[in-house]
């Protein structure tokens, strides 16, 4: 769009500098705000949406404005000539962007869900459901924390306030194939699939129907770092059966903080190693080998280093590269998360 085909949104109070994206309900604008001298964040409504959907919007947010966890709305006009959401600009973009670069650490992948956890937490208190979780609703501020976003499709239970009758099918509930209506429950399972995405880099199901089916590859299967603890969280948030799930986000969240993930390790390979991994812990920096010796066993080896030059911490060999490599991904797990050595 030309610059000077841009519209002139609130009297000017907002000109826009650059589109950030497009969406069911129109584009979305990063803009100076001239009257608080900051950036905004403006959702230009399309001609094809319906204004009570995006008054519900309006309103859930106005509802949800105190919390930090929660994007803040700033402004909204819905009569001609160009309807307009304005909205605090998040400048990290959004988590979905960042799983999409390949760029989430186990470390980014609870906190981002414990904060996003937090803000749905404030929305089941006041009776909303969001029904469109995903990556891409989980937007980043100037600190890297995210804030839950694009409530759209939400649905006000207090008041019985439905307007857009569809949820985002990849992370979509098994109960709502059968027609049931939205709760906190498929919200809990759309967060489980979230956070699966952020732990593994790909959805857990297929298709609804193989979410329906309950199937799936654990989470700590396939990034090997991943505790247990995390693991539990995941497949409870993915219960077939919605009363198998979490009651609500805050018992979600609850249970994803008591996981010790503080730190985590970098795959960094070392010439002559098999493997190698990398990590800072609280008592200092960490650095696990996996290596064949010339003799043909495998070593399995963790050094620390607190300042003063490195120190084993467990050192093993093993016959067989298996043993080894099953020592490794126990090791990955609880040198940091738990400070234990075997």
């Amino acid at each position: 769009m030309a610059a000077s085909s841009l519209p002139v949104i609130h009297h000017g109070r907002y000109p826009l500098v650059r589109s950030l994206g497009s969406g069911s309900f129109g584009e979305v604008w990063l803009a100076e705000d001239l009257f608080q001298g900051d950036q905004v964040a403006i959702k230009l409504l399309g001609s094809h949406v319906h204004l009570d959907a995006a008054l519900l919007e309006a309103q859930v947010l106005t509802r949800l404005r105190l919390h930090e966890r929660v994007v803040t709305i700033r402004n909204i006009e819905l009569s001609p000539p160009v309807p307009f959401i304005a909205m605090d600009y998040m400048p990290g973009g959004s988590v979905g962007d960042r799983l999409h670069a390949g760029h989430v650490s186990l470390l980014e992948a609870v906190r981002w869900t414990r904060e996003g956890l937090d803000g749905l937490a404030h929305a089941h208190d006041e009776h909303v459901l969001h029904r469109d979780l995903k990556p891409d609703n989980l937007l980043l501020d100037a600190n890297g924390r995210a804030v839950l976003s694009d409530f759209g499709i939400a649905e006000d239970t207090m008041r019985n306030l439905l307007v857009v009758p569809h949820v985002y099918v990849p992370h979509m509930a098994p109960e709502l194939l059968t027609g049931a209506a939205s709760s906190r429950a498929s919200d809990i399972f759309a967060m489980g699939c979230t956070l699966h995405r952020l732990l593994t880099g790909d959805l857990p199901f297929a298709s609804p129907t193989d979410a329906a089916a309950g199937t799936f590859v654990a989470a700590h299967r396939i990034n090997q770092q991943i505790p247990m603890s995390v693991t539990r969280v995941v497949a409870r948030a993915l219960a077939v059966n919605p009363a198998d799930r979490y009651e609500d986000a805050r018992e979600m969240l609850g249970a994803l903080m008591n996981c010790d993930v503080s730190y985590c390790w970098t795959r960094a390979d070392q010439p002559g190693d098999l493997e190698t991994w990398s990590a800072t812990g609280a008592d200092g920096e960490y650095v696990l080998r996996l290596a064949q010796r010339t003799r043909g066993d495998f070593l399995v080896a963790v050094t620390r280093d607190m300042g003063k030059g490195a120190r084993h911490v467990y050192k093993e060999t093993f016959h067989r590269r298996s043993d080894a490599e099953r020592q490794r991904r126990n090791l990955l797990v609880r040198v940091l998360e738990t400070g234990a050595t075997p």
